[in-house]
């Protein structure tokens, strides 16, 4: 069996008059850890039907990958930027493949 794969899915909602705001931050936070090391792929998406939820999909090539993302300035930028335009506490899912 292959190395397991880590998998990350963040919750986060947006307070109404904040929704504007906090795009670009999640964009960029995107953009900036699909080029980090270990990065398998990551993906921001808003829902359909509640434009004030956004899900970060995120797929890290190990643990310590993961490890090393949460540790970059551009993660901590983007906490400081962006948990104060958050309607709810962030609900953030660490899974990791088992077959």
């Amino acid at each position: 069996m292959a190395e397991p794969v880590t998998r990350v899915v963040l919750r986060v909602v947006a307070r109404e008059s904040t929704v504007d705001q906090l795009k670009p931050v999640l964009l960029e936070l995107a953009k900036q850890s699909r080029a980090e090391e270990g990065c398998n792929g990551y993906k921001v998406f808003q829902s359909k039907s509640e434009p004030l939820e956004f899900v970060l999909y995120e797929s890290w090539a190990t643990q310590e990958a993961l490890d090393r993302h949460l540790t970059r300035p551009h993660v901590q930028t983007a906490l400081a930027q962006g948990v104060p335009l958050l309607a709810e506490p962030p609900d953030r899912r660490v899974y990791t493949t088992i077959d």
